[in-house]
């Protein structure tokens, strides 16, 4: 799609190409997994990525018809709701109604919901020392959590940023999470590997999920943080509260 996009406008990328955010990111590294990586013929990956939050205004021409391209014409018209806690009230407003009654089709149910830190590079151009304040960041919060919240921080094998667990999980952590489904591995496809996904691998990387294991967040895997609401059942509601609860909790 970013190919599309510039080729359409011969002049969009010398009008970019120049531009810095004001946290050093520039085009090179928003558009680099694109150029490096040529599309499927049957499917249309969008070819770029934002390096911070500010790449949305700096570059706001090349990510303006990215978005539309990829949500439709009338999407950037549409109200962002940036305020988490304000959807707490809106939890009674869920529907009760089971997603499978009879318990004879949905084997589990799973909600993922993505958050980055302000003025922190995403990690397409973060740094090592920012991704370890990232993960210092949310672990301190994330293991203030009390009540059914309540739980540990896990870095993966190999880390060596987290001073109670130096070197990471146990292999016996790492089964147990791998088999209740909270485990993430390092990335292997090309794309997420040439936009930066990758690097400095497994440090500052991470799960922390509370003693239940009903809920988990990602460190630094593809985002800052990505909260995971899980349910052996088609409980998707209780899956979506836990996820908006702990996330509430946290910002």
């Amino acid at each position: 799609v970013a190919a599309t996009v510039l080729r359409a406008d011969p002049g969009l990328y010398d009008g970019l190409r120049g531009r810095r955010t004001p946290l050093g990111v520039g085009l090179a590294k928003c558009i680099k997994t694109g150029m490096d990586n040529r599309c499927h013929p049957m499917i249309k990956t969008l070819g770029a990525v934002a390096g911070d939050e500010h790449c949305y205004e700096t570059f706001r021409p090349l990510f303006d018809c990215l978005i539309k391209e990829r949500h439709g014409a009338g999407c950037l018209d549409r109200p962002h709701a940036a305020c988490l806690p304000s959807a707490i009230p809106a939890l009674d407003m869920l529907s009760a109604i089971p997603v499978d009654p009879e318990g004879k089709y949905v084997l589990s149910s799973q909600i993922r919901v993505a958050r980055s830190l302000q003025g922190v590079r995403f990690p397409p151009a973060i740094d090592i020392d920012e991704r370890r304040e990232v993960e210092r960041t949310l672990v301190r919060a994330l293991v203030s959590l009390e009540g059914d919240l309540k739980g540990c921080y896990y870095p993966l094998s190999g880390s060596s940023s987290y001073a109670p667990k130096l070197g990471g999980m146990l292999p016996a952590e790492e089964a147990e999470l791998s088999g209740a489904g909270m485990l993430f591995s390092c990335p292997d496809a090309s794309a997420s590997l040439s936009s930066g996904m990758g690097r400095h691998w497994p440090d500052a990387r991470g799960v922390f999920t509370n003693d239940s294991r009903s809920v988990a967040v990602w460190v630094n895997e593809e985002e800052h943080a990505r909260a995971v609401g899980l349910r052996s059942n088609g409980d998707l509601q209780g899956a979506f509260r836990d996820v908006v609860r702990l996330l509430s909790c946290v910002e």
